[in-house]
């Protein structure tokens, strides 16, 4: 048990990982083929007048090795432009993966022209990409624009952000992601409850009221896990729009849904199975109110799990709302994925923080090395690096200590009022 601390550290640490990788899914994909050759387009920043386009190509077919050469950008009928010269090199972290770079001059219709080889020999052919023009000057420059946006603007963001081909999947991602952050809410609730109610009064039986608010919630996020998984894997075989390889993982080779959803899927269903082996623990061997309990361990793991899911779930959608032509709208300087981010790492560290005390002291000789501050520290610090790797904006930090204060107060506070009413009912 002395070492019981390096798997809860490994998790923290996970957490930095996993807010940093969510931020580098691609921003759109687009199919095509050359010859017979099927091909995925991964773009990560949007063809825009300008600016250099950041993509990656690859074939649709697993495993096969396809090589792509002689490379150009050629300006399509009715664009008057150029060829334009592309760089095009294997990707350095995928195997047969290919890194596009290239600068378009002008907004219009281009034809990538390339060369694809592989096994049914090589083929030339051209692939459409749709340039966009620069990004809107700030209204803030020019006075006139100013005063039409204060009475058009908002609707007329609304009008275009809601003609994005894939708003439907990002808004079934994000509306579910903010269910399951209530639904998550409530579980912690419970949790904070339970630990009060076993102090006050002790575990009588497995149905009482904070398990069943405990158990609620996580029962609530698991179905709304399986929801997107299946409606994503319907959708994925429709072939609609945000729904594809890049945009989802398979799982059991049928299902395809996005990561985040997943692991939260996989930490709740863990979380559900040692519910009833914990209860069947402590009739075998009595109440042990502990954080080291085999099956408290086994629900702590799938808590982590899936709490680090759900804030994978909001990162992608973070970085995605930051990249678009027309985001959604803001609250202070956030996007609506990024408050979500702010408050799953505020009740992640509320919860964490409490089950630190469980740690006990490392016997040296006779030096008794407390270990319980050291991890106090490493996890009151990478709380907030992983929100700042993840959102990278000033004051975002502080902002999470200001969401913490009053949630901690509201579950401490909340769970010792909530025994006190239910034993003054008794």
């Amino acid at each position: 048990m002395r070492n019981g601390n390096i798997p809860v550290c490994l998790s923290l640490l996970f957490v930095v990982a996993v807010c940093t990788a969510a931020g580098i899914s691609p921003l759109a994909t687009q199919r095509a083929h050359i010859g017979p050759y099927q091909l995925l387009l991964s773009f990560y920043s949007l063809p825009r007048t300008e600016q250099l386009l950041n993509m990656t190509i690859q074939s649709t077919t697993p495993a096969m090795n396809l090589r792509f050469s002689q490379p150009v950008l050629t300006p399509a009928p009715g664009t008057d432009a150029t060829d334009v010269h592309v760089t095009l090199s294997p990707d350095s972290d995928t195997p047969d993966v290919y890194d596009v770079n290239v600068t378009p001059p002008i907004r219009g219709l281009w034809l990538l022209h390339m060369t694809a080889s592989g096994p049914a020999g090589s083929f030339a052919g051209d692939i459409p990409i749709d340039v966009l023009g620069p990004p809107a000057i700030p209204k803030e420059g020019i006075p006139m624009v100013r005063a039409i946006a204060q009475t058009k603007g908002k609707r007329a963001s609304h009008k275009s952000a809601s003609m994005r081909p894939d708003i439907t999947e990002h808004r079934i991602r994000q509306v579910s992601a903010w269910i399951v952050l209530c639904l998550l809410l409530l579980a912690e609730f419970g949790l904070a409850w339970d630990r009060r109610w076993h102090d006050m009064v002790g575990r009588d039986q497995f149905w009482i009221p904070p398990h069943i608010m405990m158990y609620t919630g996580i029962a609530g996020a698991g179905l709304i896990a399986l929801c997107v998984v299946l409606v994503d894997t319907l959708r994925y075989y429709q072939k609609k729009a945000g729904v594809d390889d890049s945009s989802t993982v398979n799982i059991l080779w049928f299902f395809h849904a996005p990561l985040g959803f997943i692991l939260l899927g996989i930490g709740m269903l863990i979380d559900a199975i040692a519910a009833p082996l914990d209860n069947y623990w402590h009739v075998l061997y009595g109440v042990d109110v502990t954080f080291w309990a085999p099956f408290h361990l086994m629900g702590h793991l799938g808590a982590v799990i899936g709490v680090l899911g759900i804030i994978y779930a909001f990162a992608s959608e973070a970085a995605y709302e930051r990249q678009v032509e027309d985001p959604s709208p803001r609250l202070l300087w956030l996007n609506g994925p990024e408050w979500g981010i702010v408050v799953l790492l505020a009740g992640f560290q509320e919860v964490v923080l409490p089950a630190l005390t469980a740690f006990i002291p490392i016997v040296l000789g006779p030096v008794q090395l407390i270990t319980y501050p050291l991890i106090l520290v490493l996890a009151a610090s990478l709380f907030p690096i992983s929100l700042y790797l993840c959102i990278r904006k000033p004051g975002i930090t502080l902002l999470m200590k200001m969401i913490l204060w009053p949630l901690s107060l509201a579950t401490e506070t909340g769970g010792l009022l909530a025994t006190s009413i239910w034993r003054g009912k008794e």
